[in-house]
This record gives structure tokens, sequence and C-alpha cells, in this order.
């Protein structure tokens, strides 16, 4: 997993342990406590439906992420998330800051149609 690019770029991380690993989870948490991480920036869940809910439950959506073992299960989750940007597995190395985008809800760049005075 690369938690380390998310979270230097300053994006919330959410976590599906394993049923087989649940320790590792909070121990996951602590060192982010530890280290100084604010509280919400690493979320466990239980199941992929409360990640997409955490996902989406943000005044914001101007991009996301999904990391997942099968790229194709990732990118059918990533059809769920509102966001204007979804990166596959960190996928994404071809985005320019300079090619025009919108987000969801209260971030990103308004529609062109929105900057035509009335």
């Amino acid at each position: 997993m690369k938690l380390a690019p998310a979270l230097a770029a300053g994006c919330t991380v959410v976590l599906k342990p394993a049923p087989t690993t649940p320790l590792e989870t909070f121990v996951l948490g602590e060192v982010a406590d530890e280290a100084g991480l604010p509280p919400g920036v690493v979320i466990p869940f239980k199941d992929e439906e409360e990640a997409i809910r955490l996902a989406n439950d943000s005044d914001f959506g101007l991009a996301g992420g999904v990391w997942a073992a099968d790229p194709v299960h990732a990118y059918r989750i990533g059809t769920r998330i509102r966001a204007g940007l979804i990166y596959i597995n960190g996928g994404g190395a071809g985005s320019s800051p300079h090619t025009p985008f919108g987000g969801y809800k209260n971030s990103g760049l308004p529609s062109p149609a929105a900057l035509v005075p009335v």
C-alpha cells in the first residue's frame, strides 16, 4: 500500500482491515496518532459500502483514489465515489494541473457556462 504519497498530498486514507489481521489496523492507528496525523486521516471501515459512504461523506470532492488488488474491482468502487477525479492504485501520473476539470460539491472549477456573465 502506498500510504506515504497519499498522506503527503493531504488525503484522507480509508482502510479496510483483513478479517484475519484486525490488530494491525489498531497498530496502524496508533502509529498514525504517534506520527502526529490529525484525527480522521486514517479511517478503518468494515465493508465496501461503509468505505464508499465515508468517502462520499465530505463537503468536498475534487479527487480521490482507490487501491485494491483487483483494479477492475477498484474501478467499480471508484465509479461510486463522488469526486472529479478518481485515481486507481495510485495512477494519474499523466494528469496535468493545467487540465481543466471539475469536482463535486464545494471543490473544483466551475463549469465554463458558470463563467458567462448574465
